[in-house]
């Protein structure tokens, strides 16, 4: 049965974002959004840019997960079978987790990831996303667990935004691989896959060969850590390479 719980957050959540954007300096600004997520009931947080095709290690500007956490998570090759940035990939809103997800996992990767987190206290916690400014940033707070009150994670989310804003303000080092150099042709074959033409037609109206465009969106897909046609159309309008 799950235990009682009510808004410990929430009724302080103006007074936290006020003192967000007080601070002048991104560990100061870090220090005040977890100390809000700790009175919610979450012990650890990290802030970090969605990795893709890089390694998580790479794109943290903000970590408060349990000591030798990253270090053990980047040295056991955790990254490409973790579930949750497989879930990262997608999020347009805040999404909690709880590793009893995973309690039956078949992969052995997997249950080793699982089992770890749960050793280190990663049991649970909210993940928020942030799409803005042409980076994709998220927040990831846990703990024992996630039974959190809807205005607490509401409280969570709000200021969790707010403060990613105020770090990006004081100059979080924009993304590694934020904006990757498509070429004029891959630009223009992402810009008509977008309204809805085939490798064919894309070809007619370049006048190159069918195989010739397929080439051209597949660089630019790994060039942009893209598995689809479609996450890569919506990247490369993230970062403003194709304008529609």
């Amino acid at each position: 049965m799950s235990r009682a719980v009510s808004a410990l957050l929430a009724p302080a959540v103006l007074d936290v974002v006020i003192r967000i954007a007080a601070q002048k300096t991104i560990a100061n600004v870090w220090r005040a959004y977890l100390e809000a997520a700790r009175i919610a009931g979450f012990s650890y947080g990290m802030a970090f840019f969605l990795p893709r095709n890089r390694s998580i290690g790479a794109t943290v500007f903000a970590d408060d997960f349990p000591t030798g956490w990253l270090k053990n998570y980047i040295a056991k090759g955790y990254q490409p079978d973790d579930p949750l940035m497989a879930r990262n990939e997608t999020a347009l809103t805040p999404f909690a987790w709880d590793m009893a997800e995973w309690e039956d996992a078949p992969q052995p990767t997997r249950q080793r990831w699982r089992d770890d987190n749960k050793a280190a206290g990663v049991q649970a916690g909210l993940t928020i996303p942030d799409r803005s400014a042409g980076n994709f940033k998220m927040i990831t707070v846990c703990g024992a667990n996630n039974d959190l009150d809807p205005l607490d994670r509401s409280a969570l989310h709000f200021a969790g935004l707010a403060a990613l804003n105020r770090m990006q303000e004081l100059g979080i080092p924009p993304r590694p691989d934020a904006s990757p150099a498509l070429t004029q042709r891959e630009r223009e074959c992402l810009t008509w896959i977008a309204a809805g033409k085939s490798d064919w037609e894309i070809g007619c109206i370049l006048s190159i060969s069918e195989k010739t465009v397929n080439s051209h969106v597949e660089h630019a897909k790994q060039k942009l850590g893209a598995t689809t046609r479609a996450q890569a159309v919506v990247a490369a309008l993230r970062i403003g390479a194709v304008i529609l």
